[in-house]
């Protein structure tokens, strides 16, 4: 009777498997079976090796192997002992697409669809996605700290025991920009005024609207810049307007006004 059947090594699709001859003569024949029942063994390998690597197995299924020997008449021996393991399981499917969930001035968060088979997730930026840049165990990571109007592009894949999945599509969302501050009339004429105001940390770049309104009227849009100031022409002599400013970010999401200037 075959001895010492264990297993080797094993991944999601093989199991490699070896025993002892316990003393019968080089050339004996044994059969190896296998059952992923524990119950219905068929012959998984014949041969007259005392080791087996068993390709095409499926993953995540537990298998249960015995061996025996065959002489030369085709006499067999009694069965070894059996010896069960499961295969690794499948590495992960691709994760859904990284949906921003919510924004602010500084933080971005998202969530995805998990991936089949995932424990855990890699999370990549969308312009460098061979650097890690976190790992999170749920199908959800917010980003803080970004600062306003920043960019924030991700895509992300799962890992197991197996190793990595592949990498979803990727999506980028920005911060919202800050409200600007600190609107000042900086400069008067006949028919211009002057101001300026303070981004509040918005990057270079950032869409500022100036909207004007005569006295007792409503307010419209002027003229849109990425500086921190401008001078509003055209207007009537001896006239009284007001003035506001707002930001967009770069997917044109506004930002409450600044403060309202008069003159």
């Amino acid at each position: 009777v075959p001895a010492s059947l264990s297993v080797t090594s094993g991944s999601s699709l093989t199991i490699a498997l070896s025993w002892t001859a316990a003393g019968n003569a080089a050339g004996t024949v044994f059969e190896l079976q296998a059952a992923t029942d524990a119950a219905t063994f068929l012959a998984a390998s014949t041969g007259t090796a005392t080791t087996v690597l068993l390709p095409g197995l499926q993953p995540g299924t537990t298998h249960t192997f015995r061996v025996r020997a065959f002489n030369g008449d085709g006499a067999a021996s009694s069965f070894s002992a059996v010896v069960s393991t499961p295969t690794l399981p499948p590495a992960p499917g691709m994760p859904g697409t990284p949906s921003a969930t919510d924004a602010s001035t500084d933080t971005v968060s998202w969530a995805w669809a998990a991936a089949a088979g995932a424990t855990s997730y890699e999370v990549r930026w969308a312009s460098n996605p061979a650097e890690v840049i976190a790992s999170t165990g749920a199908a959800v990571i917010t980003f803080m700290a970004l600062g306003p109007n920043a960019a924030s592009g991700i895509a992300v894949r799962g890992l197991n025991a197996v190793g990595a999945g592949p990498l979803s599509a990727s999506a980028t969302r920005y911060t919202l920009a800050r409200a600007p501050t600190g609107l000042a009339v900086v400069s008067v004429g006949s028919a211009v005024i002057g101001v300026s105001w303070s981004g509040d940390g918005d990057p270079a770049g950032t869409q500022f609207e100036v909207q004007v309104a005569t006295e007792g009227g409503a307010f419209g849009a002027y003229s849109t810049t990425t500086a921190l100031n401008l001078v509003v022409k055209g207007l009537q002599p001896s006239a009284t307007y007001s003035l506001r400013v707002r930001a967009f970010n770069a997917e044109g999401v506004d930002t409450a006004f600044s403060g309202t200037v008069s003159t």
